[in-house]
């Protein structure tokens, strides 16, 4: 049967494609053979509007043998033409009230009617000419007739010569072979649309023919099918007692179309609560074979009533869960655990499709011994769903969290401390700045402004991932702040400063990547101080913050403001620490530091490389 809708749509798809592919064809067609009348008229009212011309320049020298009104007439018809020329011309390039216009439709067309080539001043007549589209052509060649009719109405003037060459030129030589051309083009594309058509309907003609050969076929086998089937179904029927299927309902209503409204009259109040709940309940003996269960079943798990009465309930669990059922049922029946019992587990429908429920288990007495259980299963799919949500959702929160804020200060927040602050004996602030950005963003636009300083503070950033201590705080503009020791109390000073010289090296390292990826030439000024103690806390409700403050921040940004460029520049307190270590420390001497005077800095860098005189010598 779905063979045969399929088949049914398939038709009809063809058959609006046929009735599609028809519609588009005559509409081509029909605008092919208004643009050939248009192009064929124009051809011959170009050569029709040369003849009066040519009299006119004929009769000029001897007017005084003609009457006015044998100019006159010659000029009117010489107007008449030109203006039908360019009705023409106009009603082929932009449409008209029965076609559309030519123009777009083939570039072939468009190369020769409105499409000029190289149409500069310094080029020769017969270049320009040759350059020129028919529209352009037509035009000067009407301006070229309106000047020779405006010579001849006037009494007593000398025709130009070079006017009446030019005008036989275009006409003759250039414009009549690009009429002939356009004409051409029309008719081809008039024969290519239509061997086109009569392909495309062959080959939908030959689709369709197939389409109904196959639906004859199934239609054919369908027929069969049907007949076979009711055939042995009528042998098995056969097989019964009439009396039997009499009494069968669902036999009744199927066939006899008796009313197969069933009335809860005669069921107890506890029958009619299993048989209306909306969760499935399952009655089993003492060994968990199934002998009740209420329509709730079907919906729940897909199984009808016959599929389920006589099974074991462990079946209808997943392996690991039916064993589970089956060990608690085994438990109960030996009075080792509890008569309730309740847990969540996967049911399986007649899809073997696992789906989680929720199940309850409840012992039955009668006369104070265990006879039977009852199995409560409540559909949980909802409810799994909306806790993997909350769960999605909760990840994607943290997830923000961690970008906008530390993770300790995440972790302390998900255990519902709010005013998070606390006090760090010694830190080590660094601040990075790029030198003149003023001056580097003025020749950028906002997009690239900001493009470009998030793929510079990207780097840093993976940067500062290498060094676990190192903590970014904040970007305030182009500045980079970072602070190391906050959340080690256990730290060093030693170890924390360590941290940042390195990662402040490895930025001024990175410099050259930069700025080959932005063609640019940016440098940077970097200040690093060790001190303390130093504040740190979560600042605002709505849009938390976590920041810093104490007095070591303000020297190390002083630090950063006075340093060279694509250097770094540490503090005595922040040296004093590092002097043993593995670092070139170079004394700048004494620096003012704004609200602080006067204090003696040092630049720091990676020691350089040891050279082994004697490694390029070979002993033998």
């Amino acid at each position: 049967m779905i063979l045969l809708c399929f088949l049914t749509l398939l038709f009809l798809l063809l058959s609006y494609i046929v009735c599609y592919i028809v519609v588009r064809s005559n509409k081509i067609i029909n605008n092919l053979n208004v643009w050939n009348k248009y192009a064929s008229l124009r051809l011959s009212l170009s050569a029709e509007s040369l003849n009066p011309l040519f009299i006119l320049v004929a009769v000029h020298p001897n007017r005084q043998f003609y009457t006015f009104s044998d100019f006159s007439t010659l000029i009117t018809l010489s107007s008449l033409v030109l203006n039908g020329l360019q009705t023409a011309e106009k009603n082929l390039i932009d449409g008209d009230d029965k076609s559309e216009p030519c123009k777009g439709f083939d570039s072939v067309l468009d190369d020769l009617n409105i499409i000029d080539n190289d149409l500069e001043d310094n080029l020769t007549v017969y270049t320009y000419y040759a350059n020129a589209s028919i529209h352009q052509m037509i035009t000067i060649y009407t301006e070229f007739a309106t000047s020779l009719m405006q010579y001849v109405s006037a009494a007593g003037t000398t025709i130009p010569v070079d006017l009446v060459a030019n005008l036989i030129y275009l006409a003759n030589y250039r414009m009549f072979d690009r009429l002939k051309q356009v004409t051409d083009r029309i008719v081809a594309l008039g024969s290519r649309e239509a061997t086109t058509v009569k392909r495309d309907l062959a080959a939908l003609l030959g689709s369709a023919i197939v389409i109904i050969v196959l639906f004859v076929f199934v239609v054919f086998l369908y027929y069969n099918n049907r007949v076979n089937t009711y055939r042995a179904a009528i042998s098995v029927i056969k097989r019964f007692s009439p009396y039997l299927l009499l009494n069968n309902k669902k036999f009744d209503t199927l066939f006899l179309k008796s009313d197969s409204k069933v009335t809860n009259g005669n069921l107890t109040l506890e029958e009619n609560i299993i048989k209306c709940a909306n969760d499935t309940i399952f009655l089993t003996n003492v060994y968990g074979v199934i002998e009740v269960c209420n329509n709730s079943v079907n919906s729940l798990l897909g199984f009808t009533l016959e599929q389920v009465l006589g099974q074991n309930i462990s079946c209808f669990f997943s392996q690991d869960n039916g064993q589970k059922v089956s060990l608690k049922l085994e438990q109960m029946r030996n009075g080792q655990s509890s008569y309730f019992y309740e847990d969540d587990f996967n049911s399986v429908t007649d899809a073997s499709k696992e789906i989680p429920v929720h199940v309850t288990i409840i012992g039955m007495k009668k006369d104070y011994d265990l006879n039977s259980f009852a199995v409560i299963l409540r559909d949980q799919t909802d409810l799994v769903d909306q806790k993997l949500r909350a769960e999605e959702a909760k990840a994607k929160s943290e997830q923000l969290l961690y970008q906008i804020l530390p993770r300790d200060v995440v972790v302390q927040r998900n255990k519902g401390e709010k005013n998070i602050s606390f006090v760090v004996p010694s830190a080590t602030i660094i601040f990075i700045d790029i030198n003149k950005f003023s001056e580097y963003s003025s020749n950028l636009t906002p997009t690239d402004i900001m493009s470009n300083l998030s793929y510079y503070f990207a780097v840093i950033d993976k940067i500062a991932s290498k060094y676990e201590m190192v903590q970014k705080i904040k970007l305030i503009g182009d500045i980079y702040m970072a602070a190391t020791g906050l959340f080690h109390p256990e730290a060093s000073p030693e170890s924390h400063a360590k941290q940042t010289v390195l990662f402040a090296l490895e930025v001024i390292s990175a410099l050259d990547e930069i700025n080959l990826r932005l063609s640019a030439n940016l440098q940077i000024r970097i200040g690093i101080n060790t001190g303390g103690p130093i504040i740190a806390g979560v600042l605002g409700t709505d849009k938390p913050v976590f920041d810093i403050i104490g007095d070591p921040i303000n020297v190390a940004a002083r630090l950063q403001s006075t340093s060279d460029v694509n250097k770094v520049h540490i503090s005595q307190a922040t040296e004093s620490i590092l002097t043993n270590m593995n670092f070139e420390i170079t004394k700048r001497g004494e620096t003012f530091l704004k609200g602080k005077g006067k204090q003696m800095t040092y630049y720091i860098a990676n020691p350089p490389p040891v050279v082994n005189p004697l490694a390029s010598f070979v002993v033998k």
